[in-house]
């Protein structure tokens, strides 16, 4: 089946997209249930199988991006069972399946062949009884310092953490982590983009503003939307998209 793109809508979905990035994308892990023979060596699990084979689902997104220099794929599905259910059964059905929660969902690693594996995050709805998993393969090891987008602002003196390109859309996503304190950090950025053409749009990069954690700007030539946040413990993400 041929997946359906949304890029005309993917300017309001990558406000979504940047929330749950972090937890994809740099998401520690344990281990549920006893120690077993891993899927690769032929316990449970289903060796070259792609997670989002195990279960019906409605296709949402099919991306092509670059994750820190590596070319590979984004996958949004909806999956419409209850999200205990779902858990419950992937515990029950593969118990040696490295897995943790997250604020954004649950996060969990699905082995692959090749050196290959796929960091999938579930986040679950339980009103409308339905999860919408986010599904990126990567290979085991990629580049510990990725070249940094010049279209993305770096605050002084931060490091890049992770960079994701999507390549049909022309989304740009960033993480970072520095040492300033969040407001100093968000009063350099605004700085820099407002000499790029970028109002923010909350008011919270405002100077006089010493609780910001990240703002929305926007710009106009050409029309870009920005989306920055930071945390006391000198981590940020920053996300760009287009607008058409």
């Amino acid at each position: 089946m041929r997946i359906k793109r949304l890029s005309r809508r993917f300017a309001a979905v990558v406000l979504l997209l940047a929330a749950v990035l972090p937890s994809l994308c740099r998401a520690e892990v344990y281990l549920l249930g006893p120690k077993r023979r891993s899927a690769t060596e032929g316990g449970n699990g289903l060796p070259g199988q792609e997670f989002q084979e195990l279960f019906d689902h409605k296709p949402l997104l099919e991306e092509p991006i670059v994750y820190n220099g590596v070319k590979t794929t984004l996958h949004v599905l909806l999956i419409k069972r209850p999200p205990e259910e779902l858990l419950a059964e992937l515990r029950h059905r593969y118990p040696e399946l490295k897995m943790r929660a997250d604020s954004a969902g649950v996060v969990l690693f699905w082995p692959g062949a090749r050196g290959w594996r796929q960091r999938v995050l579930l986040v679950g709805n339980v009103e409308q009884g339905n999860v919408t998993c986010f599904v990126m393969r990567l290979p085991e090891k990629t580049p510990d310092r990725p070249q940094w987008p010049r279209t993305l602002p770096l605050p002084p003196g931060a490091t890049p953490e992770e960079t994701i390109l999507f390549e049909d859309s022309g989304v740009s996503y960033g993480a970072f982590r520095g040492s300033l304190p969040p407001a100093e950090a968000l009063a350099a950025v605004a700085e820099k983009l407002a000499a790029e053409g970028f109002t923010p749009v909350t008011g919270e990069a405002a100077g006089a503003n010493t609780v910001a954690r990240g703002e929305l700007f926007l710009r106009s030539r050409p029309r870009q939307l920005l989306w920055i946040a930071f945390a006391d413990d000198g981590s940020g993400t920053v996300a760009l998209t287009p607008l058409k």
